[in-house]
């Protein structure tokens, strides 16, 4: 009889040990689950902060850029019409050196020629491409 209490027993223990290697993973398992949780919500969280700086200085560089169209339009209004000033500030410093590279090219003459030819013979039907709608806007019917 003593032994097959003793193989009862032995059973019993057995039986609690594994129950115990079972919980024991069954809290490993929980607290990864935990971690990984705890770890997105964190990184979601991240993203969210980055997202919502990206918007704000999304929203600045905007804000930016419509100031330095207020500026252009300005400079345009206190320009002769036509002049090399009125062009750079009414259609921007690239529209200006590209077309004056055009010009150039065009008539075999230099820069600075191209610079003269283009102020004398100013018309907005060949400014046209280049301009900016918010510039038109700030400067209204000229």
């Amino acid at each position: 009889m003593a032994g097959f209490f003793d193989s009862i027993k032995v059973s019993w223990q057995h039986y609690k040990e594994e129950e115990k290697k079972r919980d024991e993973a069954w809290q490993r398992k929980c607290i990864e689950t935990q971690e990984k949780d705890r770890a997105a919500r964190q990184k979601a969280a991240e993203e969210a902060a980055k997202k919502a700086k990206d918007e704000e200085n999304c929203k600045l560089m905007r804000q930016q850029i419509m100031q330095l169209k207020v500026r252009r339009a300005e400079r345009a209004e206190s320009c002769e019409i036509g002049s090399d000033g009125y062009l750079r500030a009414r259609y921007g410093d690239y529209a200006y050196s590209s077309m004056l590279k055009v010009a150039a090219k065009e008539l075999g003459c230099s820069e600075k020629e191209a610079a003269e030819f283009l102020t004398e013979n100013y018309s907005e039907a060949l400014w046209k491409p280049w301009e900016d709608e918010d510039v038109e806007l700030f400067l209204g019917n000229r």
